[in-house]
């Protein structure tokens, strides 16, 4: 297996443009941390997945986390409830057809306390600074920042990837135009019941 370092850039909190997926509303999920993995490696030919780069850096993110249950949906088809039997499908896959996980179900006494989904910007371009790239993000419960700074400092997260930049978003998810037109309905339909 070849090793290359990829290139991520880390995203506090949420962005207007990427999608919250309806589970975090629901399970209360009120904090975002990004690894937003670049797609085109110096010195290398082709865009890539950097699987290498991503299970060791998924390893590393899941030995700080506190849970007791965990699910890992590949794609469709194939849903892992251990990290080493995901590792261990994803590794015989050859290189080129390799993709991130869709998403990580991680509990605690049954209970969903993070929650990570792939934001496949690769597949159709996006903004920056998610534009072509294979975005993990984790969804949490609590404030993990602290922890997920710790992780990023780290001397095995830096041999694995080069840190493009850290960029802060907002404290919560910006409410799509839709929702925030429903909002003002549901308010004038109080107001004009009075």
């Amino acid at each position: 297996m070849e090793t290359r370092q990829g290139i991520i850039t880390i995203v506090h909190g949420f962005h207007p443009a990427t999608p919250v997926p309806a589970i975090v509303y629901r399970n209360n999920l009120r904090f975002r941390f990004a690894l937003v993995f670049e797609t085109a490696i110096p010195d290398c030919g082709s865009i890539v997945f950097q699987s290498e780069s991503y299970i060791g850096l998924l390893s590393i993110i899941i030995r700080n986390l506190d849970f007791d249950g965990i699910q890992i949906d590949a794609d469709e088809n194939n849903t892992y409830d251990s990290f080493d039997s995901y590792k261990e499908s994803l590794f015989r896959i050859a290189e080129p057809d390799r993709l991130p996980a869709r998403r990580i179900l991680f509990k605690n006494n049954g209970k969903l306390t993070c929650y990570e989904e792939t934001e496949f910007w690769a597949f159709c371009g996006g903004p920056s600074p998610y534009s072509d790239s294979f975005t993990i993000s984790f969804y949490t419960e609590n404030d993990m920042s602290g922890t997920f700074d710790a992780i990023c400092a780290d001397s095995r997260f830096a041999e694995m990837v080069t840190i493009r930049e850290t960029i802060q978003g907002l404290p919560r998810p910006e409410l799509s135009w839709w929702r925030k037109l429903r909002l003002i309905n549901r308010r004038w339909r109080k107001g004009s019941d009075r």
